[in-house]
């Protein structure tokens, strides 16, 4: 125990007792640790400084399967972190969160907790990230966070978080009736399949859409500065989407026709096959198509400010973009004569390497 007292005031004696914790304290899932939890408190614990203690629970899963509750004694009063992680603290059964370094960020997971924590603790928090909470808590006291993660949990009511700055809700089934958010500056819906309305969403700032295989309509979008779509095979028809600043289209079978997207200042099309005419979008002004074989002409994308063909095999001729300003071909085998892009302000090739 002496080691572990005089070493504590470096960093570097974290990975050392880390270390020293992984060698010595080996633990079966099913089973009390061989190491005794009062001995873990009572020689160990004090002599660390609550810094000490976070760190740890960053290096040492170990360290992990010994935290019942956070020591007061751990406590550094005016001390602020960044984040602190018990994703596998399950043994958890006590949890202090009003103390003042834990203000900025946590990560808490009950992937079978009954009765772990009430949320009303973590009203002052910048970060929240909640893992596999099957049941549907009350999550009214989270309304006050900067931004809030849930993931795989049993919420179905979210009318509550309307006023979280930056949402992510993943694979979050239960979920339904979305039309509170609207408020949300940046909403991540990702494997929610049980949302089928996003009319109401058009003020959402940043909104990503992701496998939600009940979306089929996005005509109330138009409004939204950005947006990301993968994997949304339901989705067929994007043309009230031209006036959106940054869109990103990825994996979407379903959509084919792209030709209202000419208005859209930032535009990525990637892996969607059922495109192959993007003669409307020459008047983007940062263009990036990748993966997508079905394009095979790109004769109108001269005017194109800022163009990156990705992997487009079935492209074989630029011919006509000897006047975009920057173009980067990336690994596009069957473009062979690039010499019409010698005038082109800032032209990148990559090749397969052999």
């Amino acid at each position: 125990m002496g080691v572990v007292r005089r070493m504590t005031n470096s960093i570097s004696s974290l990975f050392f007792v880390s270390s020293h914790l992984h060698l010595h304290l080996r633990m079966d899932e099913t089973k009390e640790p061989h190491f005794p939890f009062d001995v873990w408190v009572g020689h160990i614990i004090p002599f660390l400084r609550a810094r000490d203690v976070l760190a740890l629970a960053c290096v040492s899963h170990t360290f992990y399967g010994y935290v019942r509750a956070l020591p007061r004694h751990c406590i550094s009063t005016g001390c602020v972190y960044h984040a602190l992680n018990l994703e596998s603290c399950l043994k958890l059964v006590e949890f202090q969160t009003k103390h003042p370094f834990l203000r900025m960020a946590i990560n808490v997971s009950a992937w079978n907790a009954t009765k772990l924590f009430d949320f009303s603790h973590f009203s002052a928090m910048h970060t929240l990230s909640i893992h596999w909470f099957s049941c549907d808590f009350d999550f009214r006291p989270l309304s006050s966070l900067q931004t809030l993660r849930l993931y795989k949990c049993g919420i179905t009511d979210v009318s509550a978080l309307g006023t979280v700055h930056t949402l992510t809700l993943q694979d979050c089934d239960h979920i339904t009736d979305v039309s509170v958010l609207g408020t949300v500056h940046t909403l991540n819906l990702d494997r929610c399949v049980g949302i089928t309305d996003v009319s109401a969403l058009g003020t959402v700032h940043n909104l990503t859409l992701i496998a939600c295989d009940g979306i089929t309509d996005v005509s109330a979008l138009g409004t939204v500065h950005t947006i990301t779509l993968e994997c949304c095979r339901n989705i067929t028809d994007v043309s009230a989407l031209g006036t959106v600043h940054t869109l990103t289209i990825n994996w979407c079978s379903g959509i084919t026709d792209v030709s209202a997207l000419g208005t859209v200042h930032t535009l990525t099309i990637n892996c969607c096959f059922g495109i192959t005419d993007v003669s409307a979008l020459g008047t983007v002004h940062t263009l990036t198509l990748k993966d997508c074989d079905g394009i095979t002409d790109v004769s109108a994308l001269g005017t194109v400010h800022t163009l990156t063909l990705d992997r487009c095999q079935g492209i074989t001729d630029v011919g006509a973009l000897g006047s975009v300003h920057t173009i980067t071909i990336d690994h596009c085998q069957n473009i062979t004569d690039v010499s019409s892009l010698s005038t082109v302000h800032t032209f990148t090739r990559y090749l397969w390497s052999a």
